[in-house]
């Protein structure tokens, strides 16, 4: 079984959308792939259930036949960095409780792809003053990361920042995903800038629906991923699972 986290470096870049694709697109090449998502924070409450949507939109799409609870352990109402809204909910975020999950889903599944909880310095759980960060979790699962991002104005600091953060903690940075391309003139120069100066690869630029807020429409979904993950890109991908 191999395994990559996906971060991305902000909140709101599209973490679950590029997941969904890439679950998406390697299933529907005979890949069998796996979802999981360790930590969810504003998740939708319903009745006395909190409902980890992230985790059931990948699961529906991709059809991966898994109980939602399963791949999202923790799970909290609050949209604020996982140690905070656990405190506020008096929920203990127990580590080894992650990995025994891992460890679990990995006996069914030869790939996994792992979404994180916003960026590579959020912090999972706080205990007697002490955080345990997200790129510790990292790299005790897998070390292997894809780093989604955007172009919008401020991406060339924040992607390079994640960038040299990731190095100075020797994760292994295996690609780039720019989401939400609009094929617009100054796009492609930022793209080129984050390239040159990072010196990782783009793996894929991942079209903007326009005019699908909340769009339900999974055609207009799959006609993106189609061209977005074509066979090149599929290739690229699963190399990035290779240590």
């Amino acid at each position: 079984m191999s395994a990559v986290y996906i971060i991305g470096t902000d909140t709101d870049v599209g973490k679950t959308f590029v997941c969904a694709g890439l679950c998406w697109a390697l299933r529907e090449k005979g890949y069998n792939v796996g979802y999981f998502k360790p930590v969810l924070t504003g998740a939708i409450r319903s009745g006395s259930m909190l409902i980890p949507q992230d985790t059931e939109f990948v699961v529906k799409f991709a059809k991966i036949n898994e109980d939602v609870y399963k791949l999202t352990p923790f799970i909290c109402e609050k949209p604020a960095s996982p140690h905070i809204a656990a405190g506020i909910e008096n929920k203990d975020i127990d580590v080894d409780r992650i990995k025994q999950t891992f460890e679990d889903l990995s006996k069914n599944y030869e790939f996994i792809m792992i979404e994180g909880c916003g960026g590579l310095a959020v912090p999972l759980k706080e205990q007697n003053n002490q955080f345990y960060m997200q790129y510790q979790l990292i790299k005790e699962l897998c070390n292997n990361v894809i780093l989604v991002t955007t172009t919008k104005l401020g991406t060339i600091n924040h992607t390079i920042l994640t960038v040299e953060f990731a190095k100075a903690y020797g994760l292994c940075l295996k690609g780039i995903i720019v989401n939400m391309y609009k094929n617009e003139s100054d796009e492609d120069k930022v793209i080129k800038t984050i390239a040159e100066f990072t010196n990782i690869p783009i793996l894929a630029k991942v079209d903007l629906i326009r005019g699908c807020v909340n769009c339900k429409d999974e055609n207009k979904f799959k006609n993106v991923f189609e061209k977005c993950f074509n066979n090149d890109t599929i290739m690229k991908i699963m190399g990035v699972f290779e240590c």
